[in-house]
Parts: C-alpha cells; sequence; structure tokens
C-alpha cells in the first residue's frame, strides 16, 4: 500500500516536472522562431 503510493506520488512528479519542462522548451522555440523571421 505504501509502496504503491510513493510510486503514485513519483509519477505525477514526473509528470508535472515534464509538464514544465515541455513548455519551458515551447518558449524557447517560439523566442527562437521570432528572431529567425
Amino acid at each position: 500500500m505504501n509502496y504503491i503510493s510513493i510510486r503514485l506520488l513519483l509519477q505525477r512528479n514526473l509528470f508535472i516536472s515534464g509538464e514544465i519542462i515541455l513548455g519551458v522548451l515551447c518558449k524557447e522555440l517560439g523566442r527562437a522562431r521570432e528572431v529567425d523571421s
């Protein structure tokens, strides 16, 4: 039971940090495109 809840918490944290990283990458790509054009 404890192990499962810990795994769920880790997966949720990884998902959230992944979303943040994707958001930052998209912003950086958007800036790069604006500079190029």
